[in-house]
C-alpha cells in the first residue's frame, strides 16, 4: 500500500470538500519515527462504518498552523 501524506495548502482546500459518503475502515497506521525517518505498519481493527458530514469547516486555519 502506498501512501502520501501532505501539508495541506490552500489549493487542496476545494478538493478536500468534495468527501462524500461513508466508508468501512478496517485498519489504521501507527507511525513511529528512528533516526529521523517516519515510518509506519498497519493494524487491523474491528471494521467500523466511518461518514463525514457536510458540515462546513473552515480548513484554512490549519494551513501553515504547526499545531
Amino acid at each position: 500500500m502506498n501512501i502520501s501524506i501532505k501539508e495541506l495548502e490552500p489549493d487542496y482546500l476545494q478538493e478536500w470538500f468534495h468527501t462524500e459518503g461513508s466508508f468501512v475502515v478496517t485498519s489504521k497506521l501507527v507511525l513511529s519515527v528512528n533516526c529521523r525517518q517516519i515510518s509506519y505498519t498497519e493494524q487491523e481493527v474491528p471494521a467500523y462504518q466511518k461518514c463525514y458530514t457536510d458540515e462546513q469547516v473552515d480548513y484554512s486555519s490549519y494551513i501553515n498552523n504547526p499545531d
